[in-house]
C-alpha cells in the first residue's frame, strides 16, 4: 500500500452579486474553527471602516473556514459593541455572522467590497497550512444597515485554488463605442481605500 495524494476540492465558486445568497451557500457547504471571539478596542483601520473612534469596543470574531476538511479561508470580523450585543451568544461557528446579524434584527442593506491579492502572514499561513508568502485572495467588506450605519467590516484571506469569484458581462453599445457592463452589478461601487 502507499498513501495517496489527497485530491484538492472542487474550488467555491461566488458570484460579485448575491452577496447574502454566497454566504448562505458558503456557511451551509463548509465547516468553521473559531480561533478567537471577544471584545476589544479598534485600532485605526477597524475604527476607519465602522465609523467609530479610535479605541471604541467592538466585538472581534476570527474563525477558518474548511472545505473537504481542507482550510479555504481565515475570515477577521469586527462589529460594534451594540451590534455585537445581539450576536455575543450565537455559535458563529455553525452559521455565519452576517446571517446571524439579520435574523437578530439588523436591516442589512447594502456592502462595499473591494477584492485585492495579498502575501500570507505568518497567522494566515499557519491558519490556511501555505507557506508564508503564499499568494492569496484578499476581500474586504463593509456592511451597512438601511440607515447606511456601518454593522460589519470583515477580511477574508482566501487560496486561490479554492476559492474564485465569477462575474458575468455584456458588450453594450454607447454613443462613444461599445463598452463591457457586468450583467450582475447595475453600478459601480466606489472602493474603500486603505
Amino acid at each position: 500500500t502507499r498513501v495517496a495524494p489527497r485530491a484538492a476540492p472542487d474550488p467555491v465558486q461566488a458570484t460579485l452579486d448575491g452577496l447574502l445568497e454566497n454566504v448562505g451557500h458558503i456557511g451551509r457547504t463548509t465547516t468553521v474553527r473559531v480561533e478567537h471571539a471577544g471584545y476589544e478596542r479598534a485600532g485605526a483601520e477597524v475604527a476607519a471602516r465602522l465609523q467609530l473612534e479610535v479605541g471604541a469596543s467592538v466585538l472581534h470574531a476570527s474563525r477558518v473556514r474548511y472545505l473537504a476538511e481542507q482550510p479555504m479561508s481565515r475570515l477577521q470580523t469586527w462589529v460594534p459593541r451594540d451590534i455585537g450585543r445581539l450576536v455575543e451568544k450565537q455559535d458563529i461557528s455553525a452559521t455565519p455572522l452576517l446571517i446571524l446579524l439579520e435574523q437578530a434584527g439588523v436591516p442589512v442593506a447594502s456592502a462595499t467590497q473591494t477584492i485585492s491579492a495579498a502575501l500570507a502572514d505568518a497567522k494566515a499561513a499557519a491558519a490556511l497550512q501555505v507557506p508564508a508568502g503564499a499568494p492569496l485572495i484578499d476581500v474586504r467588506r463593509v456592511v451597512c444597515d438601511a440607515d447606511a450605519r456601518a454593522v460589519e467590516f470583515i477580511k477574508i484571506l482566501y487560496r486561490p485554488e479554492l476559492y474564485r469569484y465569477q462575474m458575468t458581462m455584456r458588450r453594450v453599445a454607447e454613443a462613444d463605442g461599445n463598452r463591457w457592463h457586468s450583467a450582475q452589478i447595475s453600478e459601480p461601487v466606489p472602493s474603500l481605500k486603505g
